[in-house]
């Protein structure tokens, strides 16, 4: 799992040199199990500090979707739904498609419902440092790279209350 996190942070400093099977290799890591999928979604959340990333990891788009409607029914998988959310929102904000998609599949709708249980202060509150980080990424890619999304939704009343009391 720590060379997974060093990987990430290695990915997001040499984007260049990077081989593109990379796709392929962390979609074989969002089948593992619980421990190491989880490893997989933080080493993509670090290499996502590099925005050239994002055009690689669009093939990646549709398991983080199967990812988020599994956090958000399954408080079990509520953390990688997070992860997953968070990372096809950064690409949804770099591709067209994946924006369609995520509208498509009623993503936006499931986040931004007034009970929506990725975005929730309960959830922040029972994170990690680590992923309370990870929580505020989220929540800033959300307000920053989708604002069009935010105010469509009037659930999102709740994001911007947990901005405000997050103090983003």
């Amino acid at each position: 799992m720590h060379v997974l996190l060093s990987l990430g942070s290695w990915i997001a400093k040499s984007a260049d040199g990077f081989v593109h099977d990379a796709a392929s290799f962390f979609a074989m890591g969002l089948k593992e199990k619980e421990n190491l999928r989880r490893a997989h979604l933080r080493s993509l959340r670090l290499a996502c500090q590099n925005s050239d990333i994002l055009t690689w990891m669009i093939p990646l788009a549709e398991p983080f979707i199967q990812l988020v409607k599994s956090g958000a029914s399954k408080p079990a998988q509520r953390l990688e739904g997070m992860y997953a959310l968070f990372l096809v929102a950064k690409i949804a904000a770099v591709d067209a498609k994946a924006d369609e998609i995520l509208a498509k599949e009623k993503i936006w709708q499931l986040v931004f419902q007034m009970d929506s249980s990725l975005i929730s202060t309960t959830l922040a509150s029972k994170l990690s440092s680590d992923d309370c980080l990870a929580f505020m990424d989220l929540v800033e890619v959300l307000l920053l790279e989708h604002p069009h999304r935010v105010t469509e939704y009037s659930g999102s009343k709740q994001l911007l209350w947990s901005a405000g009391e997050w103090k983003l």
